[in-house]
């Protein structure tokens, strides 16, 4: 379990979400929890949540470990997300689709791309985004491995997350039938 302690009253409370958001489940929304912390404050997330999560789990501190603390050290602080639920049901949809059919990346069993089942939101939304995280069990799971990026040469899942371009968010976390589990984070920005 992650230690809170350091982390101020007001950020906590900021990183919980305002509205209802039962449309997502607990990991979903813990998801976003850990997101938005992140974002609050990215070098007391390094500090507290990433460098523990990496020496308990013996993972290779490598040039994409390595490269994230560096991000993460020169991180700005951004505003939390916003849990959506048309963003939400776009990621669980994708998540579904590929889940069933043991499918990775953006491209629905279809054929349809991210541009195309992103198209009708662009219409509420200036700009989208999606990340996918296949394998990873619990909600901190994900966004640490996602943060990682290891194997991503652009680094796009951890930008996506840590990104003032995007101010709300869905996120649904499933089964996956080649990696057990799967997550999928739809990424909007509303104008205020």
């Amino acid at each position: 379990m992650p230690d809170f302690s350091k982390f101020s009253s007001e950020s906590m409370q900021a990183a919980f979400p305002k509205d209802n958001v039962s449309f997502m489940n607990s990991d979903e929304q813990k998801l976003v929890f850990y997101m938005n912390l992140l974002r609050l404050d990215p070098q007391l997330f390094m500090d507290e949540i990433v460098k523990p999560y990496v020496a308990f789990n013996e993972l290779n501190v490598n040039n994409y470990v390595k490269s994230l603390y560096k991000d993460l050290s020169k991180a700005p602080p951004t505003s939390p997300f916003f849990m959506r639920e048309d963003l939400y049901k776009m990621a669980e949809s994708h998540l579904e689709d590929i889940g069933k059919k043991g499918l990775t990346g953006h491209v629905g069993s279809n054929g349809k791309t991210f541009a195309k089942r992103a198209a009708p939101m662009l219409e509420k939304y200036e700009t989208v985004s999606e990340n996918v995280g296949l394998g990873f069990y619990s909600p901190l799971d994900n966004l640490i491995g996602l943060l990682i990026d290891d194997g991503v040469k652009d680094l796009g899942h951890r930008k996506a997350i840590l990104s003032p371009n995007y101010n709300c968010v869905g996120v649904a976390i499933g089964k996956h039938k080649e990696f057990v589990y799967g997550c999928v984070m739809d990424f909007g920005y509303l104008a205020n």
